[in-house]
Order: structure tokens, then C-alpha cells, then sequence
């Protein structure tokens, strides 16, 4: 019996879908790309561990989430795709600094749960699109924060279908990324915060701030939408972090992207070419774009899969 044949009857077994040559565009933002040869949905963990345990050493898998920061080939995954359903997009409060968020939850949704109920910390996942799983997998941050500073532990299943529990102390974080295991898919995360009052959160942002972005991507896709009062703009390095600091350090740059979205206060374009300078960049080179540039030229560069 076939692969396909055995996953078409394992498929009658539970109420998740499973499809077969499966076409991944509706899976991605862009609405890009070709078919996978399976597309796998499972409703409930039970579901995803059978699955697992049954195909996992068989069938080379890759796991997506709100597909925002992918590109698919024309010709698709040769493999089977798994994106997983409702059930592993709760959210809780374990005790008044702690949360228990599903992998699937939106980073987005996290940072305002977390903000309407008193606990500081997250504030940074409002302007980072994608969800929770996506931002353990890659440390996803900004503004000097990043989730490895606000994680106590992830819950995960590997390929065999056995469920694991890792403590944040068990994982070497680095810069957008880590030493997890890449057949791990994440199911769930605790996150720990600060007590602070909702109202003072909401305050964290003044009116007519300047709100500044590294990459363009979620103000070209309005997956941010901004304040009305906000200037908005952008300085995007072209390097690694660790080059930005390294040429700085030896009194050199890395050259910068500058991009205005909104200037309400007529002086945002000044305000961007200074951050640029103190990165470095007015050494070597501060050049003029938009959000739309950078953000299409970024993906098609470096996140095509």
C-alpha cells in the first residue's frame, strides 16, 4: 500500500482534514506558491500524535502558521504540510504575570491579551506579525526585547509523536533563532510578565511619537495599522546584527535603508536619517526607499523556501 493511500484511510479516522496535492496558496499571505503533496489540519493533539506516529519517520514535513512570513515555490513542498486547527489557539491566564498561550495565537492578540489584563512585558509582539509558535522558532523581537526574555517554557511534539515539556532554561537563544530541535512543532507557551496597571501600558506610546520600523513588511501589508498621530518611519540596516555592531564598534557602518510612511510632525524624515547615523550608517551610506521596497525586495532575497 502506497503512502498516500495509507493517509487517505488514516484520514477517515478523525474529524481533522487531510488533503492530498493540496495547493498552498490560500496558505500564505502573498497567495504565492505551488501544492503540497499532503496538507494535514489536525482539530486536536490526539489527532496530530497519530499522525505522527504513524507517518512522522516516513514523510519529510514542514510546519506553517498564519503564513506571513513565507514564500512557497511554484513547484510546492514535496512533503506534507501541517498547519494546525482552533483547538491550539487558546489563551489563559495562569496567575495575575502569566500566560498560556496556543502556538497559533497571533502575536498580535497575545500582546493585547496580555495589556488588557494588567501584564507588561509583551507590548513588543503588537507590531510583530505571525503567532506564537512562529516567534519561539525564530526569538522574535524588537525594541530590545525578544520572547526568550518574557518565556518560561514551551510544551512540543517531535516527530515520533511523544509530547515534551522544555523549560526556557533548557534552550540557547540567539539572535532570531535557537538550538531547538527543527523536527519539534510547537503546541503551547508560557509567557511571564509584570504587574503594571492597563491604563500605563496603553500610555507606553505618546501622542505624535515616532514609531520606527527595522524591516516593512507589516506596514506594507497592514498588518499594523498605527495611530493616526503617529510618524512612521523606517531604518533598515543591510547586515546582521552582529555586523551593524562590529562596524560600529571599529568606527565604520553598515549602510541603511531610510523609508517616511507618515510625517505628522513635518519632521520625520530628520528623525530617521539621525537613527540611521547613530547605527553607523551616515559613515557609509543612507539611501531612500519605501515600505513596499524593502519589504518586497527583503522576502524575495532571503525568505523564499
Amino acid at each position: 500500500m502506497n503512502i498516500l493511500k495509507k493517509v487517505e484511510d488514516f484520514s477517515k479516522s478523525i474529524s481533522g482534514k487531510i488533503f492530498a496535492n493540496y495547493s498552498l496558496k490560500k496558505s500564505s499571505w502573498f497567495g504565492l506558491g505551488g501544492s503540497a503533496d499532503i496538507f494535514f489540519k489536525p482539530n486536536n493533539l490526539n489527532e496530530l500524535v497519530l499522525f505522527l506516529k504513524q507517518f512522522g519517520h516516513i514523510l519529510p514535513f514542514k510546519v506553517i502558521g498564519a503564513g506571513s512570513n513565507i514564500l512557497i515555490r511554484d513547484g510546492g513542498f514535496k512533503g506534507t504540510i501541517i498547519k494546525l486547527g482552533k483547538n491550539f489557539s487558546h489563551i489563559s491566564r495562569l496567575n495575575d504575570t502569566t500566560i498560556v498561550s496556543g502556538s497559533i495565537v497571533a502575536d498580535k492578540k497575545l500582546s493585547e491579551f496580555a495589556m488588557n489584563n494588567s501584564i507588561s512585558g509583551l507590548e513588543f509582539l503588537s507590531c510583530i506579525p505571525g503567532t506564537i509558535g512562529g516567534a519561539i522558532r525564530m526569538n522574535s523581537g524588537c525594541y530590545g526585547y525578544d520572547i526568550s526574555k518574557s518565556l518560561v517554557s514551551i510544551q512540543a511534539i517531535d516527530m515520533k509523536g511523544v509530547v515534551r515539556l522544555i523549560n526556557a532554561d533548557q534552550i540557547n537563544y540567539k539572535y532570531r533563532g535557537s538550538d531547538l530541535p527543527k523536527d519539534l512543532i510547537f503546541l503551547s507557551a508560557t509567557l511571564k510578565g509584570k504587574k503594571v496597571e492597563t491604563k500605563i501600558i496603553k500610555k507606553k506610546i505618546a501622542k505624535n511619537a515616532y514609531l520606527g520600523f527595522a524591516h516593512g513588511f507589516s506596514i506594507h501589508f497592514k498588518f499594523i495599522k498605527p495611530r493616526k498621530d503617529l510618524n512612521i518611519f523606517m531604518v533598515a540596516p543591510k547586515g546582521p546584527s552582529h555586523l551593524v555592531r562590529s562596524e560600529y564598534k571599529n568606527k565604520r557602518g553598515v549602510p541603511c535603508l531610510l523609508a517616511i510612511e507618515k510625517s505628522v510632525s513635518n519632521d520625520t524624515k530628520n528623525i530617521g536619517l539621525s537613527y540611521a547615523s547613530a547605527l553607523g550608517g551616515g559613515r557609509t551610506g543612507i539611501i531612500e526607499t519605501t515600505f513596499r521596497e524593502e519589504c518586497e525586495t527583503d522576502l524575495f532575497g532571503e525568505q523564499v523556501v
